[in-house]
């Protein structure tokens, strides 16, 4: 097996895990709903939260190794977008980047306000 293939293979295996998280993710939250007693609410929350926390990881980084591997590797250009090359690969590689700015914000400025309470009740956008 060429490295190229299995490069692909692991790049796609963690994008099916992703897509796989979508069922897990329903029957959790059905769970949740159904749940009458605090602490069984509680405890399958926190296991939402660790399973949906640990596999989110585990998917970013492997799609994203892997896809900078190919992308090096086989010379198809890493942020070039003015190359004029392939428009899917850098459509592909700019649209995570979006929703990680937007999400490092909105922890940022969740952040500071815990560092620095405000005196006076103020209500966010988001």
């Amino acid at each position: 097996m060429s490295l190229y293939a299995i490069l692909s293979v692991i790049h796609i295996f963690p994008a099916v895990v992703w897509l796989g998280l979508f069922p897990a993710d329903w029957i959790i939250r059905k769970s949740i709903r159904g749940s009458k007693e605090k602490p069984e609410k509680k405890r399958l929350i926190l296991t939402w939260f660790k399973v949906f926390n640990l596999c989110g990881m585990i998917v970013l980084t492997g799609i994203l190794i892997t896809g900078i591997l190919l992308t090096e590797k086989f010379d198809y250009g890493f942020f070039q977008f003015a190359s004029g090359g392939n428009l899917w690969l850098y459509t592909m590689q700019l649209l995570p980047v979006v929703p990680i700015i937007i999400a490092s914000d909105f922890l940022l400025q969740m952040a500071l306000v815990l560092i620095n309470p405000p005196t006076v009740t103020r209500r966010f956008i988001y």
